[in-house]
C-alpha cells in the first residue's frame, strides 16, 4: 500500500525542496502522510475545478504546482476561497502536495519541459538575477532551427495549446532563446546578457516590452498557465514509473482562457 509521505518522498526527489526560492511554501500543504493513496490527481492550480475533481473522481491526494497555502489563514470560513478549499480537502480525505519554485528550476521540471516542448536543442541553465550557487536557475537557454519571429510565435501558441501570444519581435530570426515557465518577465535583461536573441515567458507588462525593443530582443508573452503547464504530462509519466499501481489524472484548462466576458 502507497501512503502521502511515499508521493512526497518521490516529489521532493524529483523537485528537492531545497530549490525553492525564500519564502516559497512547497511540500505537504493539507493531510495526512500515512493516509493511504490509490488515486492521484495532477493539476497546475489548487482551485475549486481541481477540488471539485478530486471530490467528484475520489482521489485520495492532489499534486499541485501553485500553493494552495500561500499566505497565513486567519479563518476557516467558505468566505475565504484557500479557506473553503482547505476545509474542502479535509473533509473528504483529500491530501494535497505543492511544488512550486523547486520544481520550475528542478532538472525535467517545469522549464526543461517548456524547452523542450518547444524543441529547443543544447539546453543549458539560464544565469540570471535569481540563480543560486549548486541550484538549477529557473529558465532554461537553448537553440532552435533560424524561425522567423512570426512563425515562431504561431509556432509557440500552437505547441502550448496556449489562449493567445502578446509578443515584440524584432524582425531578426529566432535562435538561441530563453524560456522562462510563469511570472519571469523580468528576465529579459538576464536573456539579452546571455546572447539570447528571443525569450518566452508571461506577464509581461509594457516596460518589459520596451525593454526588450531597446536590449534588440524579441519578447513572447505566452500565458503562466500554457508556460508552465507544459510540466504535467512529463510529471505524470515519471509519477506512473515510481508508482505502476497508482491512477493518475490531469485537470487541464487556462482559468483565464474560461473566464466568464461581458460586453462593457
Amino acid at each position: 500500500m502507497r501512503r502521502v509521505s511515499d508521493l512526497l518522498s518521490e516529489m521532493e526527489r524529483i523537485a528537492p525542496p531545497s530549490y525553492a526560492m525564500e519564502g516559497d511554501n512547497v511540500g505537504l500543504q493539507v493531510g495526512d502522510g500515512e493516509a493511504a493513496v490509490n488515486k492521484v490527481l495532477l493539476s497546475l492550480d489548487p482551485d475549486d475545478r481541481a477540488v471539485k475533481e478530486a471530490e467528484r473522481g475520489g482521489y485520495d491526494l492532489l499534486i499541485t504546482h501553485h500553493a494552495l497555502i500561500f499566505r497565513p489563514l486567519y479563518r476557516l470560513v467558505p468566505e475565504e476561497p484557500a479557506a473553503r478549499r482547505a476545509v474542502t480537502l479535509i473533509r473528504d480525505g483529500i491530501s494535497l502536495i505543492s511544488m512550486h519554485t523547486n520544481l520550475d528550476a528542478a532538472e525535467g521540471g517545469v522549464n526543461d519541459a517548456l524547452a523542450r516542448a518547444l524543441g529547443l536543442s543544447e539546453i543549458g541553465d539560464f544565469p540570471n538575477e535569481d540563480a543560486r550557487p549548486g541550484v538549477p536557475s529557473i529558465g532554461r537557454i537553448g537553440f532552435v532551427e533560424p524561425t522567423p519571429g512570426e512563425d515562431f510565435v504561431r509556432f509557440t501558441v500552437e505547441t502550448l495549446k496556449a489562449s493567445g501570444a502578446r509578443y515584440l519581435l524584432t524582425g531578426k530570426d529566432c535562435r538561441r532563446v530563453a524560456v522562462a515557465g510563469g511570472s519571469c518577465a523580468d528576465y529579459v535583461d538576464a536573456a539579452a546578457a546571455a546572447g539570447c536573441d528571443t525569450l518566452v515567458t508571461s506577464e509581461c507588462k509594457y516596460r518589459h516590452f520596451t525593454r526588450a525593443r531597446d536590449l534588440g530582443i524579441s519578447l513572447i508573452d505566452a500565458g503562466h498557465y500554457a508556460t508552465e503547464a507544459v510540466v504535467l504530462d512529463p510529471l505524470r509519466e515519471r509519477l506512473e514509473k515510481a508508482f505502476p499501481g497508482l491512477l493518475f489524472g490531469i485537470v487541464r484548462g487556462d482559468p483565464l482562457s474560461v473566464m466568464e466576458r461581458k460586453e462593457i
